[in-house]
């Protein structure tokens, strides 16, 4: 006999406040999230026994992380382990549930009290002992790096800040539909309001640049049968997949952006051709701007 074949579904979710600083532990934060997803899917910890904390790290090194979990969750065996990283993660719990390793994976991230950048970087007394290409040399943090990558991607392609800036046009038109969202209240922005905003690291402006804040979700996969029963319509998953490749801050081949693609475009490929949906069937996203 070989893996059983179910269907899996999205049966809750769950998001805790965001802010820009909270008062509150990232464990918390993640312990309310996995309560509030699973009581929206009308479920209990007792059912969870599928585990993807959204974290390479959390808690400490993998194994030790899981047995926190499996403590915190009723001190009961966890079938299902593993960590995923975004939709890397919705993909392993899915295949976990498809595979009958699990019944109800859970999948959650929580973070609150530190921050990236410059003001999250411990500023060292002597010189430091780092890696020979570690960003630490230069002082890099997110930004730089990114604007890195933004600078070729721009000479590569022939964008203009103002092209770049249609990203984050878009990005805040989202908030707006988010209630909850950090700066969706304020409104939407417009091109001239991103180029005209104070440059953080050439060629990113002020508005170009994600926000970093705390807060925490979670997301309940179950299997069909127990799907049938959860409080709401299940969410069904068609596919998904993960991959890791050397482009990500550190050591990046030439060329930079191959015909072929990377990582990025390894994974969509096999999500789609999984899923059994084409590039052509999802509707392309509208912004008023």
């Amino acid at each position: 006999m070989g893996y059983a074949q179910r269907r899996a579904a999205i049966v809750g979710v769950y998001t805790t406040e965001q802010a820009r600083f909270m008062d509150r532990t990232g464990i918390s934060l993640q312990l309310e999230s996995i309560k509030g997803a699973l009581d929206d899917a009308g479920l209990s910890p007792a059912d969870v026994d599928g585990l993807v904390p959204l974290d390479q790290t959390p808690n400490g090194q993998m194994t030790s992380a899981h047995m926190f979990w499996a403590e915190q969750l009723g001190e009961r065996p966890i079938t299902f382990m593993d960590i995923g990283l975004a939709s890397g993660g919705l993909a392993k719990a899915a295949l976990a549930v498809s595979a009958g390793m699990c019944n109800v994976a859970v999948l959650f991230w929580g973070k609150a009290g530190w921050q990236l950048g410059p003001r999250g970087t411990q500023v060292p007394d002597r010189a430091p002992r780092v890696e020979e290409f570690s960003w630490q040399l230069a002082g890099g943090y997110y930004s730089a790096w990114y604007a890195l990558w933004a600078q070729r991607y721009m000479h590569e392609f022939k964008v203009t800040s103002e092209e770049l800036a249609e990203v984050a046009v878009t990005h805040r038109y989202h908030a707006t539909l988010n209630p909850s969202s950090l700066m969706g209240g304020r409104g939407t922005i417009t091109v001239e309001d991103v180029v005209s905003s104070r440059m953080i690291a050439d060629p990113l402006h002020l508005l170009d640049c994600a926000l970093d804040n705390d807060g925490g979700y979670a997301i309940v996969v179950a299997a069909e049968d127990i799907a049938a029963d959860c409080r709401k319509p299940p969410v069904w998953v068609l596919g998904g997949a993960e991959a890791a490749y050397t482009d990500a801050y550190t050591t990046i081949d030439v060329p930079w952006f191959p015909e072929d693609g990377k990582a990025v475009r390894r994974t969509a490929d096999m999500a789609f051709a999984i899923a059994g949906v084409s590039r052509s069937a999802i509707a392309a996203s509208t912004c008023p701007v």
